[in-house]
This record gives C-alpha cells, sequence and structure tokens, in this order.
C-alpha cells in the first residue's frame, strides 16, 4: 500500500495498484494527413482523427461470399460431370448477384463512410448520393462503450465503439483498435487540449525557444512564455500570488484481488491525465459458486456413469468416462472462475469502468462513465443478497435510459458511497485546476501590463551627478535626492551608487536617489 499524497503535490499515478492493471497511458494520435481531411470544421474548431472502418472488417462482410465460392467449387471437382448443368449454372448466377450485392452495398458503404473525432464533436458520415452525417457534440456524451463481440474480432483486433449521449447513441462498427479510439474520445472530454504538444514544451508553439534556463513561463497561459521582469521583488511577488493550490489527496487503492491470480488476463487500463486507481471491484463469491453448479454436476455425472459401468464390469470405457467426466468438468470449472474473475468494476480518480468478458476471449465489452456525467447510483439488493452481502449498483448518467449496470458485488452501500466521494474529488480538483490557470493567466498579463508601465533604471554610477540628472530625465525619472559619501580617489560630486538600482523597472516619474563623491576626494576626472 502506498501513502496518500501529500498536500501540496499532484496527485501520484500508482501504476502498480494490482497485479491485473497494465498502465498505458493515452497515446496522442498522428496529426491528420492529407488522405484523412475533413473540410467541416467550425471556427476555432480542431481535428483530432479521421477513421475509416478496418479493411480487415471489409473482408468479413465479404466472407459469405468466398464461403459460397468455395462450396460450389467443391462440388464441381466431388461431382464432376454428374453435377447437372441446371444447378451450376443457377449457382454461378446467384453467386453474380451476391458479388453485385456486395460491391454495391457493403464495399460501397464501406468506402464512403468515415468517423470523424475534433475537440468539439464525434461524426459518423457515411454515403456518397445520399450523405447523411449524425454528430454528437463532446460536452453531450454520457457513456463510452468499446465491445470485441466475437473471437474473430479478437483475432483480428477489431471492434465497435458506442458513444453515448443524452439522446439517441452513435456506433462506430468495424473500428480497428476500437479501445485506443474509445480512450482518445474520454481524452478529448477530459481535456479538449489533448493532443497537442504542451504549451511550455522547447519548439512548441509559445513555448521557449531551445528550452532556455532562466526564462519564467506560465503553464497553461495564452502564449506560454511570460515576460521576464529585471525587478525581482516584483517577480518575487507576483510568483508568490501565482502559487497553485494543491490538489486533494489520493489515498492508497483498495484491492483485494481473489483467489488463484495466475489465471487472470491483464488489464490494460489507459490512465488520462493525472488519473490512478481507487478500486477494483469483483462478483460476489456466491455468483462463482452459482456458476460453478454446472461443473459440479458434469463431475458427478461422469464419475457417476463411469462407477457404474466399472461395477458392471466394465472397466475400460468406465475409465475412459471417468476420465472424460473429470476432464470436461475441470474444463469448465476453470472456464467458469476465469469469466468470474474477468467481470471486473474499477473505480478510478477520473472515471468509472465496468469489464465484461466472456469466456476468457469469445468477448469483451468495456463501458466507461466519467464521474462528471454521473447524476445518480442507485443500488438493488433482495433477501438472498441482504442475507450473502451483495448487490447490484446502476449508474446513471446524464438522463441515458441504458444505465451502466454492475451486478453482484459485494459491499454495495460502501461502493455507492466511494463513488459519490470520488465525484465530489473531481469536481474540487475541477475547480483547483481551474482556478490554478487562472493564477498563471493572471501572472502573465499582470507581467506584460507591469512591463508596459515600467521603465528600466538607467545606469548612473561613475558619471557626474549634473550629467546624472540629465539621463534621468531623459528616462523619465527624476533625481529627489543626493546624498555624499567620502570616496578617497574619487573625484568630487561622481555617482557611486543609486536607489533603485540599474537595471530594475519602475514607474515614469519614479525618484531617484544618487550616492555621490564628496569633496576632496581628488583623483583623476571621469
Amino acid at each position: 500500500m502506498s501513502a496518500a499524497t501529500p498536500p501540496g503535490q499532484p496527485p501520484q499515478i500508482n501504476h502498480h495498484a494490482h497485479q491485473r492493471i497494465v498502465p498505458r497511458h493515452v497515446q496522442p494520435p498522428p496529426p491528420p494527413g492529407r488522405s484523412t481531411v475533413f473540410r467541416n470544421l467550425n471556427p476555432g474548431e480542431r481535428l483530432v482523427w479521421v477513421r475509416r472502418q478496418s479493411h480487415l472488417f471489409l473482408l468479413a462482410t465479404g466472407a459469405p461470399l468466398m464461403l459460397a465460392a468455395l462450396v460450389l467449387l467443391l462440388l464441381h471437382v466431388w461431382l464432376g460431370n454428374n453435377l447437372p448443368a441446371v444447378v451450376e449454372i443457377i449457382g454461378v448466377a446467384l453467386l453474380g448477384i451476391f458479388v453485385l450485392h456486395w460491391l454495391i452495398s457493403d464495399l460501397w458503404n464501406w468506402f464512403f463512410q468515415f468517423y470523424v473525432l475534433t475537440d468539439q464533436r464525434v461524426i459518423k458520415s457515411r454515403g456518397y448520393f445520399n450523405r447523411q452525417r449524425d454528430e454528437i457534440p463532446i460536452s453531450s456524451i454520457a457513456q463510452v462503450r468499446a465491445e470485441v463481440p466475437n473471437i474473430f474480432y479478437a483475432i483480428f483486433n477489431i471492434g465497435n465503439v458506442a458513444v453515448r449521449p443524452i439522446g439517441p447513441e452513435i456506433e462506430l462498427t468495424g473500428m480497428a483498435n476500437a479501445r485506443d479510439a474509445a480512450d482518445s474520445i474520454l481524452a478529448i472530454m477530459d481535456d479538449p487540449r489533448f493532443g497537442l504538444p504542451p504549451a511550455n514544451a522547447p519548439g512548441a508553439p509559445g513555448g521557449a525557444p531551445g528550452g532556455a534556463p532562466g526564462a519564467p513561463t506560465a503553464a497553461g497561459a495564452p502564449g506560454g512564455q511570460m515576460p521576464p521582469l529585471r525587478n525581482k521583488k516584483l517577480q518575487d511577488d507576483l510568483n508568490e500570488m501565482a502559487q497553485p493550490d494543491p490538489l486533494p489527496a489520493v489515498g492508497p487503492p483498495i484491492v483485494k484481488a481473489p483467489f488463484i491470480s495466475f489465471f487472470f488476463r491483464k488489464i490494460p487500463i489507459r490512465y488520462l491525465e493525472g488519473e490512478s486507481i481507487v478500486e477494483v471491484v469483483y462478483r460476489h463469491w456466491a455468483i462463482l459458486v452459482k456458476d460453478e453448479i454446472i461443473a459440479i454436476g458434469l463431475l458427478i455425472v461422469g464419475v457417476g456413469i463411469g462407477l457404474f459401468l466399472d461395477i458392471r464390469g466394465d472397466a475400460m470405457r468406465g475409465n475412459l468416462i471417468l476420465a472424460a467426466g473429470i476432464g470436461v468438468a475441470v474444463v469448465v470449472g476453470l472456464l467458469v472462475y476465469v469469466n468470474w474473475a474477468d467481470d471486473v468494476f474499477i473505480l478510478t480518480t477520473h472515471r468509472v469502468i465496468d469489464i465484461d468478458r466472456l469466456f476468457y476471449i469469445l468477448a469483451e465489452y468495456s463501458n466507461d462513465a466519467p464521474y462528471s456525467r454521473i447524476q445518480e447510483v442507485r443500488v438493488n439488493r433482495n433477501i438472498v443478497g441482504k442475507a450473502l452481502g451483495f448487490g447490484s449498483i446502476e449508474v446513471s448518467t446524464a438522463g441515458r435510459k441504458s444505465a451502466l449496470n454492475i451486478s453482484s458485488i459485494p459491499k454495495v452501500f460502501q461502493i455507492m458511497d466511494r463513488i459519490f466521494e470520488q465525484r465530489n474529488q473531481q469536481k474540487e480538483r475541477d475547480s483547483i485546476i481551474a482556478a490554478n490557470k487562472q493564477k498563471q493567466t493572471n501572472l502573465r498579463w499582470a507581467s506584460v501590463v507591469a512591463i508596459n508601465l515600467m521603465a528600466p533604471v538607467p545606469d548612473l554610477r561613475g558619471i557626474r551627478v549634473v550629467q546624472a540628472m540629465g539621463q534621468a530625465r531623459q528616462a523619465g525619472f527624476k533625481v529627489t535626492g543626493v546624498e555624499e559619501r567620502a570616496a578617497p580617489g574619487v573625484v568630487s560630486g561622481t555617482v557611486l551608487d543609486q536607489t533603485p538600482t540599474p537595471g530594475s523597472v519602475a514607474l515614469p516619474e519614479s525618484d531617484l536617489r544618487l550616492v555621490v563623491a564628496g569633496p576632496g576626494g581628488g583623483g583623476p576626472p571621469p
């Protein structure tokens, strides 16, 4: 267990919060190329990515055609001349019709369908002659669901992304790396600047050129770099005023894992900026026991039939059925256990994640609901759940009819309280981050105003006092005080020191005080 984040420090990302969690940060997409131009951006809107359905998804739509052609070819090879010509002609004609339909329907739709993500919208565009376009504002998105519905999708790394707003959802089907697409949508929801270079990175627009040391910057402020001030005291005062407020501390995560952990698959969680794991919740053990009844039944039937045949004298078949029954029961039992262990509910500092996996690799569903979109959390618990200590949680987001449902988990009321606690902390973090950004913006503009209003103090040291007064007037200052000091070897009336110091800045018409050499100093004239 790690200690809580100390006050004044940003939340620490606990990458090792759980042995199953594989930390992966959301990678910014590459800049859109010429082949992925979207010409319907709103003023000030930024294009994040443009994607089509996977080429392998297009190949999957043509799988029935290839299967029909293979069957027709096998019939021709197998039956040869015995295959009636009429059947062969009808088969070829039907195959041609199917190919024409695939070209007009599937291939045409694939070629003219694409998905767009900007910092303001998610867009699904399809059709050519009858162009249709569905759009969802980023601010309206309540949930993002990524799914790999079958084993073929899993093999070819294809999936669907369902973007769920308050109204009808948009489904982006057949996408390569669907989880990456869903994560980038969540990242844009969390921070519209996702994908942009850091404001202060060397070479970034508005950043410090070449990363020059000593150039104060205002992180998050427009323009990036803050003008330097020569007046150290004024600079220190402005920096003190702009000190960021501390973010809420992130405590140690709750990571109680069930037994037989070496059967678990890893869960890649792509962290958002500043995100960390809060709690990993598994379904109640009673659900595992209920689901294992099938495996126990297979074991009892196999052992019973095997022993019965052995008693009847058929030892060979009895031992074979006994071994098969035990083997099948063990395999089914392990699959049921893995399916139970892969149904995971994760709380982070930013969102609720519900992950369902069906029999290890057959299918995978991941539904994410940011805390900022959560409106209601409801607990359902029947008499059995009350006796054994489990229940279900429904997380309603921004008016969605389909709530995020997490069934049969222990300590449901504590989990509900933890969701609301994280939701409140998310609001507090957002408020503090916004205030800190505003402080940095104020610091930058205060520095600009100070530099524009103030003038650099000239260096008057080493010249005669009359000449110093003239230069001070030319620079916009006035000499209001002259103090004499003994300075052996220095000509009388020579300026030894001044206040304010040379190189600092001060308001025009400010007073300058000079220290000059007194009479009897001697020495050559300056």
